[in-house]
């Protein structure tokens, strides 16, 4: 069964070292075709989303970045995209002027509408940037998806070539971990194999600070209300309950948001952390002491 598996796994790595040139052109063509991605959004969003503004210099403006020593830092993370749900958060974003990175699924490019979603996110860059959370989000499996690090291995790096973010930053599916310059930080005894292959092929792995949690059924509702859980990341940030003092990563899901009334309160929880004037939001390849890696695959 193992070998069965890397043999899967090397067949999509094979597939997807193929996708670069291809991806460039299904790219264009989908965002020539917006009835597409428009036909199932609220009317309200929609001139939000035709304002991206298209990439000119990204290496220049990600690296323009510096600390300012007086603030805290949010990172506003959000995972499983593309997926009903991410462009309500987009167009949040966008509206509210905030920083914010999307951690996406490889196997939820499945068709144009997907991959157009993809695009527009990365047309934002740098106020929005993407990152890779696996291939195949290990099945829901991952006990047994961490028990086989090769093989998870494998489906990060196809994902890398699929997503084409431009850095080497991952999320791991269902786990959280922190691997940077200085190697392994928190990272729990199950994921050290995977994470000592990520990190010798120099990818920096986030993990995350607060949840905002959900009902884990078909409905997938914030469980915390935006004033509890602003309350929750205020006070992390000014007593220092963060992996690295004063920057916090919260992590959320897409499709927590799908419907009007908790889009709202997505916009409720960041416009309260807006009102305090030291907190600023921030892409993740701005999180402190990360290799910061270019993707090999990225032409961008």
């Amino acid at each position: 069964m193992l070998q069965r598996t890397h043999i899967f796994y090397c067949a999509l790595l094979f597939i997807a070292l193929l996708m670069p040139a291809c991806q460039k052109a299904r790219g264009t063509r989908a965002l020539q075709n917006d009835s597409l991605l428009t036909k199932n959004t609220p009317d309200s969003l929609l001139p939000e989303m035709q304002s991206a503004v298209p990439i000119t210099n990204a290496s220049a403006l990600s690296d323009s970045f510096v600390e300012d020593t007086n603030k805290y830092y949010v990172y506003l993370t959000f995972d499983d995209g593309p997926q009903r749900g991410t462009l309500t958060c987009l167009n949040i974003f966008k509206k509210l002027g905030v920083k914010a990175t999307f951690f996406i699924i490889a196997n939820n490019l499945y068709d144009k509408q997907q991959i157009n979603i993809l695009e527009k996110i990365r047309s934002n860059y740098p106020n929005i940037e993407i990152g890779n959370h696996s291939f195949s989000h290990a099945d829901s499996h991952y006990k047994k998806f961490y028990s086989h690090p090769d093989s998870a291995l494998l489906d990060f790096l196809v994902a890398q070539t699929m997503i084409d973010p431009l850095f080497k930053i991952i999320r791991l599916p269902g786990r959280s971990a922190w691997v940077n310059q200085s190697g392994l930080g928190h990272v729990s005894k199950e994921l050290k194999p995977l994470c000592h292959l990520l990190d010798s092929m120099g990818f920096d792995v986030i993990g995350w600070d607060e949840e905002w949690n959900f009902t884990r059924d078909k409905f997938c509702n914030p469980v915390e209300s935006p004033g509890v859980l602003a309350r929750r990341i205020k006070n992390d940030l000014y007593m220092n309950k963060c992996n690295t003092p004063k920057h916090l990563v919260l992590l959320a899901h897409d499709r927590m948001f799908r419907a009007p009334n908790y889009a709202d309160s997505l916009y409720k929880m960041i416009s309260i952390l807006k009102e305090d004037p030291r907190i600023t939001f921030e892409i993740i390849s701005h999180y402190p002491h990360l290799k910061n890696n270019r993707s090999a695959t990225s032409t961008r």
